[in-house]
C-alpha cells in the first residue's frame, strides 16, 4: 500500500497546478501514510555533484525508501532528526 500511495503522489505531482518538489511530494506522502497509522519518516539529505551542493527529500517506512530508488539514502547525507519536528496527524478510524 505504501509504495502504491507513493506512485499516486508522484502521478498527482505531475498533473497538478503547481510544481511539486521532492519535499512537497514527501510531505504529502508522509501525511497520507501517517493518517493510516504507518510510521513514515521524511528524510532530507544533502550531497555534492561537480562542486554543487544538492538537496533532496524522500520518505522511508521501516528503513525502506518508499518514493524514490532504494540507493537514494546512500547518495545523500540525511538529516535524521527532521521527523521528530513534524506534527503527528490523527489516525483514520
Amino acid at each position: 500500500m505504501a509504495v502504491r500511495l507513493g506512485q499516486l503522489v508522484s502521478i498527482a505531482s505531475r498533473h497538478g497546478p503547481y510544481a511539486a518538489t521532492c519535499l512537497r511530494q514527501s510531505l504529502a506522502l508522509s501525511w497520507l501514510l501517517r493518517r493510516r497509522g504507518l510510521p513514515a519518516e521524511v528524510r532530507v539529505g544533502v550531497g555534492k555533484n561537480d562542486g554543487r551542493v544538492l538537496a533532496h527529500a524522500w520518505v522511508e517506512l521501516e528503513g525502506k525508501v518508499i518514493n524514490d530508488h532504494p540507493a537514494i539514502a546512500a547518495e545523500y547525507a540525511a538529516y535524521r532528526e527532521l521527523d521528530r519536528s513534524l506534527p503527528r496527524p490523527h489516525r483514520i478510524s
